[in-house]
């Protein structure tokens, strides 16, 4: 059989506000800006508190910390900056609960004055330090406390993820990252993650979004709304938010759920500027080398060794602007041999003198056919985002992000397979071709399957919000996102095949073949049988 080559186009989809909407847009800013210049309702009655709460052991502002007045029913939670407000607190000396999960709940004593403000500053996790001479152990606020405090103060039914939540995570890969969450399904491709299912459904019913915004998809499977993994990466990721449930807010096309990446910004903690970075080596255990690998076949050998880079820079340039900056670059080898299986239920004849059904099985199915499959996988991934964020006011935000992302990956796969037809033989763990017909083959053919793909795309994703908050309770915001993704493969001329061969030197297929030491844990012995000569095919 010669050669098969073929092409296959990915799916291309674009997510773009359309003019007539972006119009409607723009026309309703002057609206909004009214909107948020007219007064408040003024507060009557005792005094106002105002703070804000972060974490001494690593200067993150805490959203979702509670704040009470002790001796009345006034309580609130801080917003993602840290800040809350608390009004009409009768006057007078007043104690003021401060807790977070994880962290000791502290308390503070304040004086409220009637018609007056008064601010409040609280650092959480300062009694948790124990100093030891030149050691220091800390108890820090852990990505599964912040994940916690978040889903308290939902009004909505969702999982909350922190991304240092599970530490680092393979190439980056945000499908590694939620397979940990309950009730998520992760749909792989071999030992890729590519897509996610909630409650059960299609993956092509769960819609993937950044700080709200819906993020374009290309699926590599059908023509489908699926968003696959590959498309972003965790360098970006601050929280994950998991909606099971459709709520107003939410695009009805979520049908089974929706999935939210909450980006970094400048404004997570006190600190004028942070910068970190991450470095590492990865490496397969099962094939480590330091020379090159696999690519016999299709594609050039490559290092096996590769190398990873995570860098965030973060800088509040005063207390109204700020921006964060990412990079991440991944990359990582696969080596990944392996063996599959198909068994018959073979027919067997009744017993004379015993009534039984009309079909009868065999106590032991019988080994149809058998394949062996070495495959290399060379996976690249390359990210840059950055998020601006500027304060109008106390009350009105301007958030501006951008991202965008390159996947490249190069797959390679061969392997024969050898059919035993439907009536092979048994002989404890050794099993030998019949001379019938097989399920997919007659008896005793071999194949060799051959296959090189090189998948690759880009995609860009950019969104604005402009929020005023009005109360605690209230607040209006307009949003505005451009989102692209390009996904394809390469076509025949730049390398892309898939094929199959008989294997037979000189005849269709070998009189039978015999697969010996299959339940051994290791490759089995196979012995070919052509005419009455036998050929010894050892794969141990």
């Amino acid at each position: 059989m010669a050669p098969a080559f073929f092409t296959c186009p990915m799916n291309t989809k674009k997510l773009l506000l359309p003019l007539g909407r972006a119009l409607q847009l723009l026309a309703a800013v002057p609206l909004f800006a009214l909107l948020i210049s007219a007064p408040l309702s003024a507060q009557t009655g005792g005094g106002t508190l105002t703070g804000t709460v972060l974490d001494s052991s690593t200067g993150k502002y805490l959203e979702g910390a509670e704040v009470a007045v002790q001796g009345t029913d006034l309580r609130t939670v801080t917003a993602r900056d840290g800040s809350f407000t608390l009004a009409r607190i009768p006057a007078g000396d007043r104690r003021i609960d401060i807790s977070y999960q994880s962290l000791e709940t502290k308390t503070e004593s304040i004086v409220i004055a009637s018609g007056q403000s008064a601010t409040l500053a609280v650092r959480l996790g300062g009694t948790d330090v124990l100093k030891l001479g030149t050691f220091k152990v800390s108890g820090t606020k852990e990505g599964m406390a912040q994940a916690i405090a978040l889903q308290k103060i939902s009004v909505q039914t969702k999982l909350v993820a922190a991304a240092d939540q599970f530490g680092e995570v393979s190439e980056g890969n945000v499908g590694e990252y939620l397979k940990f969450l309950p009730g998520v399904t992760i749909d792989y491709n071999v030992n890729d993650a590519r897509g996610i299912s909630l409650r059960g459904l299609s993956t092509a019913f769960t819609i993937v979004a950044v700080d709200g915004t819906p993020m374009a998809g290309t699926s590599s499977m059908d023509d489908t709304r699926r968003f696959e993994f590959e498309q972003i990466a965790m360098n970006n990721v601050e929280t994950t938010e998991l909606f099971k449930t459709v709520t107003p807010d939410i695009p009805a096309s979520s049908t089974g759920g929706f999935v939210n990446f909450v980006t970094k910004s400048a404004f997570d903690s006190e600190g004028v500027q942070r910068f970190s970075y991450n470095a590492s080596l990865s490496a397969p255990s099962t094939n480590l080398h330091f020379d090159k690998q696999g690519g016999v076949w299709g594609h050039a050998k490559e290092y096996v060794i590769r190398p990873s880079l995570d860098v965030n820079y973060a800088r509040r340039v005063n207390s109204k602007f700020g921006f964060n900056l990412n990079y991440r670059l991944s990359e990582k080898y696969d080596d990944s041999p392996r063996t599959t299986a198909t068994w018959n239920q073979v027919s067997t004849a009744p017993i004379a003198g015993v009534v039984q059904p009309s079909l009868f099985t065999s106590p032991q199915p019988r080994l149809g056919t058998f394949a062996v499959r070495s495959e290399q996988k060379l996976t690249h991934r390359e990210a840059f985002a950055t998020k601006l964020d500027y304060l109008l006011s106390d009350a009105t935000k301007l958030s501006v992000s951008g991202q965008w992302n390159w996947y490249d990956l190069h797959f390679t796969q061969r392997g024969p397979t050898f059919a035993l037809g439907t009536n092979a033989t048994a002989n404890g763990d050794s099993y030998t071709s019949g001379t019938g017909a097989g399920v997919t083959a007659p008896a005793g053919t071999i194949t060799n399957g051959v296959l090189y793909r090189n998948k690759y795309g880009t995609t860009w994703h950019l969104n604005g919000t402009l929020s005023h908050e009005f109360s605690p309770h209230s607040k209006a915001s307009l949003t505005t996102y451009y989102s692209r993704a390009d996904g394809q493969y390469r076509d025949v001329s730049k390398g892309f095949i898939s094929s199959a061969q008989t294997m037979s030197p000189s005849a269709t297929t070998y009189s039978n073949v015999t697969i010996a030491g299959l339940n051994q844990g290791n490759l089995p012995s196979i012995t070919l049988t052509q005419g009455t000569a036998p050929v010894s095919l050892d794969l141990i």
